[in-house]
């Protein structure tokens, strides 16, 4: 069945705007032909916790950046994703966010050892730096776990003996 005219009009005209909004941006598909879902140009548009809007908000954002924009709708929706944007753009909240929604939204509570997520970082500064980013926001969820930072160069068994002692639903670390 078609939608009614009303509904067809809107979601062209979203469609249109959402266009408009990518161009501008310089946001694109690689290939050229994938459908993009609507961009979330606000805070309130996301699915996102009023928690996590609030610690947003507290953090001195204002708006999800295009990269955020763009890829917190397909992330949160389950979809895979890989994005190119430049360095200070927000990438690491464009993935973070989402992977926070996804663990506030488990069926069941993550059980003290049960881990949620795995973030890999190619090196020690990087996941240090997606670790510091992770904390503040997954705190905002009651009932998780802080998230383990394991990294090369650390003492392994202070690290097992943490994550026994503690739990983590989020590891961060390097290969």
């Amino acid at each position: 069945s078609q939608p009614p005219p009303s509904a067809a009009v809107a979601a062209t005209a979203a469609s249109s705007d959402d266009d408009a909004f990518r161009a501008k941006l310089q946001i694109t598909a690689g290939d050229g032909a994938t459908v993009l879902p609507p961009c979330f140009r606000t805070f309130a548009a996301t699915p996102f916790a009023s928690s996590v809007v609030a610690a947003l908000s507290g953090a001195g954002f204002s708006e999800p950046t295009p990269i955020q924009a763009q890829s917190w709708p397909i992330l949160t929706a389950g979809s895979d994703l890989i994005a190119v944007a430049k360095t200070g753009s927000g990438k690491t909240l464009a993935f973070v966010l989402p992977m926070i929604e996804i663990l506030a939204r488990a069926e069941t509570p993550f059980r003290k050892h049960q881990v949620g997520a795995v973030v890999v970082s190619p090196t020690r500064e990087l996941a240090r730096q997606i670790y510091d980013v992770v904390v503040p926001f997954l705190a905002t969820v009651p009932g998780l776990a802080p998230p383990a930072l394991l990294v090369g160069g650390t003492d392994a068994s202070i690290d097992a003996r943490t994550f026994a002692e503690r739990g983590a639903v989020t590891l961060i670390g390097t290969p």
